[in-house]
């Protein structure tokens, strides 16, 4: 299961089909930056994909964690439970401060890529090759 933001902020999450929850021109109660939210449109479609995610007992895949994802309470507190699962997480996450990814990012159980232009090319193989390894040290394969 996939939640994917297609380019910087253009605001819209993605699971079945696209569905836009974010943008410039929208005058919305929630904005971050210069960009209106529609927190409720993203949780429409965010909590159930995030939901069935879990219950897949495989990999959860959440693209991002940033300011707009970060802005809707109720996905903050399903992170509690993405990340107590028995699943791997797969999350692209800001790099600034915030107190909810700063938590994710000091984990014990987390380890932290970052994406540089020399390593971005090999991302794909290495995470794999992670991911088949925590299948097999979990019994999953």
């Amino acid at each position: 299961m996939l939640l994917h933001t297609v380019a910087p902020y253009d605001g819209f999450c993605s699971s079945v089909a696209n569905h836009r929850f974010a943008r410039v021109s929208w005058s919305a109660p929630v904005r971050v930056g210069r960009y209106g939210v529609d927190a409720a449109a993203f949780e429409r479609v965010a909590l159930p994909a995030v939901r069935r995610a879990l219950g897949s007992g495989g990999v959860v895949v959440l693209d991002e964690l940033g300011m707009m994802e970060l802005a809707s309470e109720r996905f903050v507190a399903l992170l509690d439970d993405v990340f107590a699962a028995p699943v791997a997480v797969l999350a692209t996450v800001h790099q600034r401060a915030h107190p909810v990814t700063d938590a994710i990012k000091a984990r014990s159980d987390v380890e932290l890529v970052t994406v540089t232009r020399e390593n971005r090319d090999g991302l794909p193989e290495a995470l794999s090759e992670r991911f088949i390894r925590w299948w097999r040290m979990t019994g999953r394969a």
